[in-house]
Formats: structure tokens, sequence, C-alpha cells
């Protein structure tokens, strides 16, 4: 190299002098040094590393190195007429002197503990795409730098073709939040999740928030119009929407996040990785979350306990077989809706009633209340043989259950079960109205396996393939009537209360697991209203 003098490098505020000898005659052509810095430091396990390449090249040509005549020593050359003799050192060449321009590149790039490496276009909005169709994704350098209380649907918000309305400013709500592409909406978008279709195969809602936590996704992947050929989806008639998780690492190590904010937000995420297990080449990591948070208008909360695990074997070219589950228990109430006048009066304090008091019982929010649990588990394997052929093929389970409640006032004579009368409702008392809580209980086992088959040949790729699934679904539901009477224990009088308490003239009478007891702190009398 004709560069003589010595280089620094800096990375990571360490900076590293190379040698005069390394400079000058380490490598005739070219030298390559490789760098990483890793520092440890604060609570928490908080890691950082940096990581740098300096290459740098020297064009010399064969006219330079003729005139200089002290060319670089090559294998299996005689020295010269006058052989070395035994004992002495011979001297060591001199380093060639570049008759053209040198030209040094360094590049280098930061990995974070959280998958940041700031490589991807737009901040990790702009994702290469080499497919022949509309589509848009977000990669782990953008993902990472936003809430980790937000879901898929509302990352993707600004994405080209993207109209998304949430409900809540934190992102936790799935079933009150709106999503359209280029005009259709999120019953007409497929959502995969590591290949394997999360959708409840009958309402066709994504509900992302229970595949995967936020520090753990990868990707998200927008096609906007018509999906992939291998994607097993029949509903994607507006795109497809597909997430992949983050493989894991080939060292030990974790990751420890905590998220605290307003409407009493708290949020815990850990995650541990295996490394490479002994020399099997199979690597895996376990993640764990909770949080919850009260409601941002009204009364009410949101709790949520979420599990990731993924195990990786690579081998070959380019062959990956994964094993994935993913498990969420989430619990959370409707928020109601509000008109313009309801809104200007009552502002972030409208909502359900914090009482099943007043003139519209069934409008208290614990009738409000739903819960979902979901088991996803997945082996999806990519195999890559000669001549341009490769199998992909995904066998897939899910197990979703839980319940929607909801607050309903009935007619004794006069409710309907569908179209026929359903008589008097057998529930004590002589009221006409009832209020009652609405359960709708749900269970829903949904599985099957994808594969698809393509050949690749220069520019051209035929694929062929078959997915088989099936559902099984059974949702049952009933009223609970939640007006019970029963006799003053102080006057006889029968009263007519509503969980959890019930008023009677005299002493206040609490109601506790259905049986009236007096108050033990005695208040004005007053006369017994019969009911």
């Amino acid at each position: 190299m004709a560069n003589t003098y010595p280089s620094f490098m800096v990375r990571n505020g360490t900076s590293f002098l190379l040698s005069r000898g390394v400079a000058r005659g380490g490598m005739s052509r070219s030298l390559v040094l490789l760098l990483s810095v890793s520092s440890f430091t604060g609570f928490g396990s908080l890691y950082c590393s940096g990581n740098g390449m300096a290459h740098a090249e020297s064009s010399h040509s064969a006219l330079a190195a003729k005139r200089s005549g002290k060319g670089v020593p090559r294998k299996n050359v005689q020295v010269g007429k006058k052989e070395v003799k035994s004992g002495t050192v011979a001297k060591t060449p001199r380093s060639v002197v570049s008759s053209g321009t040198e030209e040094v590149g360094v590049t280098g790039h930061v990995s974070m503990p959280n998958g940041v490496t700031n490589r991807t276009p737009g901040g990790g909005m702009m994702p290469p795409q080499t497919i022949a169709k509309s589509r848009s994704g977000l990669t782990r350098d953008y993902i990472a730098k936003q809430s980790p209380t937000s879901n898929p649907v509302a990352l993707v918000a600004s994405l080209p073709g993207v109209v998304y309305a949430g409900n809540d400013p934190l992102g936790t709500n799935d079933d009150q939040q709106g999503l359209t592409v280029r005009g259709l909406n999120q019953q007409e978008i497929g959502y995969l999740f590591e290949g394997i279709p999360a959708a409840a195969p009958v309402y066709l809602l994504p509900y992302t928030s229970a595949a995967a936590d936020n520090e753990n996704i990868q990707s998200l992947t927008l096609t906007q119009g018509s999906p992939d050929t291998r994607s097993p989806l029949y509903n994607a008639v507006g795109g497809e929407l597909s997430e992949t998780m983050h493989d894991p690492s080939h060292h030990f190590g974790g990751l420890i996040d905590a998220s605290y904010g307003s409407f009493s937000l708290r949020r815990h995420f850990i995650r541990v990785d295996t490394g490479d297990l002994g020399k099997t080449g199979v690597r895996g990591f376990l993640s764990f979350s909770h949080r919850e948070a009260d409601e941002w208008r009204g009364v009410g909360g949101t709790r949520r306990y979420h599990i990731d695990m993924k195990l990786v074997k690579d081998w070959g070219a380019d062959n990956h077989a994964a094993f994935i589950m993913s498990y969420n228990d989430a619990k959370q109430y409707y928020l109601r809706a509000p008109t313009k006048a309801q809104w200007n009066q009552y502002g972030v304090n409208f909502n359900y009633n914090d009482t099943s008091w007043g003139s519209s019982p069934s409008s208290y929010y614990k009738y409000e209340e739903n819960r979902m649990k979901k088991f996803i588990l997945g082996a999806p394997v990519n195999l890559k043989f000669d001549h341009g052929l490769a199998l992909d093929v995904t066998p897939y389970f899910t197990y979703s259950w839980g319940y929607d409640n909801g607050g309903s006032t009935l007619s004794r004579d006069g409710s309907f079960l569908g179209p026929n009368p359903a008589g008097p409702l057998q529930v004590g008392g002589t009221n006409s109205s009832i209020v009652a809580a609405s359960i709708d209980t749900y269970r829903l086992a949904y599985s099957g396996i994808n594969a698809a088959l393509s050949w690749t040949h220069g520019h051209n790729t035929v694929t062929g393939g078959a997915w088989y699934s099936y559902f099984d679904q059974s949702e049952p539901q009933s009223y609970q009537p939640s007006t019970q009477t029963a006799a003053c224990p102080v006057c006889g009088a029968t009263i007519q209360f509503s969980r959890p308490m019930g008023v009677c003239c005299g002493p206040m009478i609490f109601i506790l697991s259905n049986r009236p007891m007096p108050c033990l702190s005695m208040i004005r009398t007053r006369r017994c209203t019969i009911s």
C-alpha cells in the first residue's frame, strides 16, 4: 500500500491505531480489518454493541512493480543466483509503491439489543421490495421506536393506502378499532403470523395484539391488493398483512423492558435467548410480558398477559425450520361511543356507568367486560433443493376461548327467542322489566397445513401447492338476571335490588352472595317502599 502513515479507526468511543507495518506491508493488494466493541452497563441488562469493517485496496500496475523491482514474494520462486546461506535470514521485501489512486472505504452499523440497526431506508419504513406488486413494509428499525403497547394494525397506519381509526391512545383495544386498505375493511384483509392464518375464520377480525409482543416483531409487510398465491387466506380481497418474529440470537443473552405512562399504564417485558445449544445448531428464545392500564375515558381497565417462544434451526443453503408458540390472555371493557352532544358535555368522562343504579341500570360498565385467551402453535419449514426447487410447509394449530358480555333490559312477558316468544321469564319478582347480563361464551379450535412447491429458472418462478384447514367453533349465549328481590330484615317488605347492593328504608342492606345482610352502621329511618 502506498500509504505509509499510521491509520486510525474510531468505533463506539474507542480509538484503534493500526501499526505502520500493518498499514504498509500487511497485504499487497488489500487490507480487511474487522473491529468489534461491546459495552455492558446499567441496571436491567442494558447491552450495546458496535460493529465496523475497514476495507482498503490499492491498484498496482505491472509497470509500477517492474519499475520498482521490489515485488511481493511468491511461493516457489527462487531468490536469485546466489542462494541464501543456511542460518541467514532473508530480508523482508518492501511494499510496492502504487502508481494509481488509492480508495479506502469504511462501513459500519450499530446493533442495539432491541434489534435496531439503522440500516433500513426511511428509518425502517422503506424496506427494499423486489416483487412486482404494490407492497410496503416496516422493519425492526421502525417498530422498536414505537410504543410497546401498540399493535401491528396501528403500526401500519402510516403505510400507503391505509386508513386507521383507533379507539384508545394505547392501541390495546382490538375489538373497537378500524382498518381499511384502499377502501376495504379489516375483515377483507388477510392476516398471517409466521405464515399462519391467525384471524378467526368466522369473524375474520385480525386481533393482532394476541400474536406477538412488539419487542419480538421483526417485520410487518402489507400488500395492497392481491395477496401472495401461496398464502393460506380466502378473505384477502383487500390485501395481506404479514407479521414475522425475529430469529433468536446465536449467543446467550436477554432483554428487559419496562414502560410506565398515563392512565396508570404499567408494562413489563423480559426475554431470554438461549444461544446455540451445543453443536445442534438449534437456538431459541422465550419471553413474557404483563400490562395493565385504566381506560382512557370513564371507568374500567385493561389487563394482558403474554408469552412468546421460538426455536430455529438453519442448515445447508437457506434451509430453515422453526417452531413457534404464542399465548395471550387479555381482559378489557368495551367503550361506549358518544354522540357529539354527549362528548361536548362529558368529554373523556363519558362511558358506561360506574354503578348499576340509576335510570339505565343495563349501562353498568361491568356488563361490557370481555376476555379472550388465544394459543398459537406453528412449525414453518423452508427447504431449498437443487435445480431451483423449493418446498415450504407450515402446519399450525390455534385455540381461542373467552366471553363477551353486555347489559340488556328484558321484558318479562314480551321477550323473544329468535322469531318465537320466550314466554314469561322465570325470574323472581313481579316487575315487568328485568335487567340482565348477556353472556356470550365461545371456544374455537383452528388447525391446518399449508404446503407450496416452487421452481425458479432465471427470472421465472412456477408455484403450486395445497392448503387444508379445519375449524370447530361453539358459541352458546345466555342471559343472567341481575335484578333480584329479597325481604327486608327490618320490616319484612319485599325490596328489589341489583347486585351488588340493595337499599331498604331503615338500615342499608348490602347483598353479599345473594343474601341480605344489615349494615352495621345505622342511617336515618324511613318508611319501607315496597317494589
